[in-house]
């Protein structure tokens, strides 16, 4: 069976598969949306989750260093009493050495690298302990900002944290007021945010070594782990501006660092006058999630494709088994159609298309029958035709002014020859008056009746042997009366 580029089974094969695509790409479409959309929302939820970890682990982190301060302040009462008592003089800056010494036995990693400050009631420093190095380098004299705002404090009012921005680091200042001695006016714990601080939130809050942590001054970055240069510009001077004009709890954007997309996630850092110093940023790396992406896009792309394919292949060769019969019945009607009606159609299938089989076989064999009845017609109406015709020229050709006998003779050969209307024989019968009958004179015999041997002697071919070789002697015995009805007359 060949099939047609118009073939109705190749477009239903065609149409069911743009179906099954056009839905299977919809589907794939939808999905991969929703499931891409819902992988995505993972990372600004996981930023979200986690700089809400480190605002609780900082506002933690500061509240820890005043308990531990306010407490080994509590301490150290007795001792400093008695010092009172017996020198009247008070070395504070050996006190301020054993209450940092204090510090460090608690937490030896934490306070390694502080600057412990007392601060007298004139607002003035009256000791202070810290590393050498830290003190020259962080040394509260390059930086008294914080004793303005102590000045403006009472010592009910001390008890709190304060920043402020020092080059590119930004220094945190703890204050706990003191009430053991009058001539103390508070505790100050100075410390800056460094790596090692950054080191500790990124372990707290648990971020996995491909997310980085990172400490902007202003909008350039200042250290962390991202790889980048120190006093590089990071924050756009829109984003700077909008910082320094709104308060933001935390703000969220879109970076890429070198190939690396990265989700930030930042908490502002602002002095006691609201004003914006700087951050603490967390970068959620996109590039696993980005790989994910990919690797569900191309799983619901497969298998997408991969129904595609089988549909086309499971469900073709099912179209194809189901319309090849209704296929054949286009072939076979168009032979018929052409004239050839020798169709023989096989009921391979069930349902509508094997009753048009049906049908249509019945309408085959109704076609052959009426076809042969047709060609029956045909040849009687040409051999009618023919006979007309030989007639039509045997009486164009007979002249009655002749001799009547040769006239007869020859309408009774003509009824007898093949060439004329091929009648098997002809009697001749001559009306005789004297005793009113009809009487035979001769008979023609058709040539295909008799078969000539080669010795001269005519043998019948079909028939008796009187209605060939003794048929003229027959004939002269014919009398027919015709006064009394007799069986010619009825006829």
């Amino acid at each position: 069976m060949r099939l047609k580029k118009d073939s109705l089974l190749l477009k239903i094969i065609f149409y069911n598969n743009m179906a099954v695509l056009l839905t299977a790409s919809m589907i794939a479409f939808i999905l991969t949306f929703i499931t891409l959309k819902d992988i995505g929302a993972q990372v600004p939820k996981l930023a979200a989750e986690k700089i809400k970890t480190l605002d609780r682990y900082y506002t933690f982190y500061m509240s820890k260093m005043r308990d531990d301060i306010s407490m080994i302040s509590q301490n150290q009462n007795t001792l400093l009493n008695s010092e009172i008592t017996q020198k009247n003089n008070v070395n504070y800056q050996l006190f301020s050495d054993k209450l940092k010494s204090q510090l460090e036995k608690q937490n030896y990693k934490i306070y390694s690298e502080t600057i412990f400050s007392i601060i007298g009631k004139d607002n003035g420093i009256l000791g202070e302990s810290g590393d050498e190095e830290i003190l020259k380098n962080f040394s509260t004299s390059k930086s008294r900002n914080f004793l303005n705002f102590i000045s403006k404090r009472s010592k009910y009012q001390m008890k709190t944290s304060f920043q402020e921005r020092m080059g590119d680091d930004i220094l945190v200042r703890i204050s706990v007021p003191y009430y053991g001695d009058s001539e103390i006016k508070a505790f100050v714990l100075t410390f800056m945010i460094d790596d090692k601080f950054l080191e500790v939130c990124h372990d707290f809050m648990g971020l996995e070594p491909e997310h980085k942590i990172f400490l902007l001054t202003g909008g350039d970055y200042s250290k962390g782990t991202l790889e980048i240069s120190t006093g590089e510009k990071f924050l756009s001077d829109k984003v700077r501006s909008e910082l320094q004009l709104r308060d933001h709890k935390y703000y969220f954007a879109e970076k890429s660092v070198g190939k690396e997309p990265y989700y930030m996630a930042l908490y502002p850092i602002r002095n006691t006058n609201g004003i914006f110093l700087g951050s603490i940023g967390i970068a959620i790396s996109q590039g696993e999630v980005i790989r994910m992406k990919t690797l569900v896009f191309l799983f619901i792309a497969s298998v997408a494709i991969t129904l595609i394919l089988f549909n086309s292949t499971f469900f073709g060769k099912i179209f194809y088994k189901t319309l090849t019969p209704l296929a054949e019945v286009a072939e076979a009607s168009d032979r018929i159609s052409q004239g050839d009606y020798d169709v023989d159609l096989k009921i391979k299938s069930t349902g509508e298309i094997r009753t048009l089989i049906m049908s249509f076989k019945k309408m085959i064999k109704t076609i052959r029958c009426t076809q042969n009845e047709l060609r029956a017609q045909n040849l009687k109406l040409q051999e009618n035709i023919f006979r007309i015709n030989v007639i039509e020229k045997l009486l164009l050709g007979i002249h009655v002014e002749d001799d009547i006998f040769h006239v007869i003779r020859s309408i009774a050969s003509a009824l007898t020859s093949e060439m004329g209307l091929g009648y098997s024989r002809a009697i001749f019968l001559r009306y005789s008056r004297e005793i009113e009958s009809l009487v035979g004179e001769y008979a023609l015999i058709n040539t295909n009746v008799i078969e000539n041997k080669d010795d001269g002697v005519a043998k019948a071919v079909g028939g008796f042997r009187f209605q060939t070789e003794s048929l003229n002697e027959l004939v002269s015995y014919i009398k027919i009366p015709v006064r009394k009805p007799s069986l010619w007359q009825k006829r």
